[in-house]
């Protein structure tokens, strides 16, 4: 079996592809979903130009996005197993209410289908606001 290189992680990859996705698409936001803030760091580290709404769990994590260049945090009770649906679209239903998204534009969303684990991003989703 061949070893992943240490050079980019799978959630790094996902993360640079989602904000590629994001000027391709001239998307309005990017949503992290994440327990650590990993997630949402490492998409700021690509300078993406929309802002980046983190949802977490964690008041701590929250406060540590504060200094992280273009990210919102959202702190969510808890999240969802299998699919964080119902964080998705309070993110969504919280974005709209702030003038963040508007209908018909593109969101960029990331996040973990292994839940509970920091660092395990893997999948990246579009939508377009209804």
């Amino acid at each position: 079996m061949k070893e992943w290189s240490t050079l980019t992680s799978i959630t790094d990859s996902v993360a640079s592809s989602a904000v590629k996705t994001s000027w391709d698409l001239n998307a309005s936001l990017i949503i992290a979903l994440t327990e650590s803030g990993q997630t949402s760091r490492l998409v700021a580290k690509y300078r993406p130009h929309v802002a980046i709404l983190c949802v977490t769990t964690h008041i701590k994590t929250a406060r540590q996005a504060l200094v992280s260049r273009g990210i919102i945090p959202l702190v969510t009770e808890h999240f969802d197993p299998p699919n964080n649906e119902s964080q998705i679209e309070k993110a969504i239903i919280w974005a709209k209410e702030r003038q963040l998204l508007l209908e018909g534009e593109i969101v960029v969303i990331v996040a973990g289908m292994v839940h509970g684990v920091p660092g395990s991003t893997n999948m990246m989703r579009v939508d377009i606001i209804k």
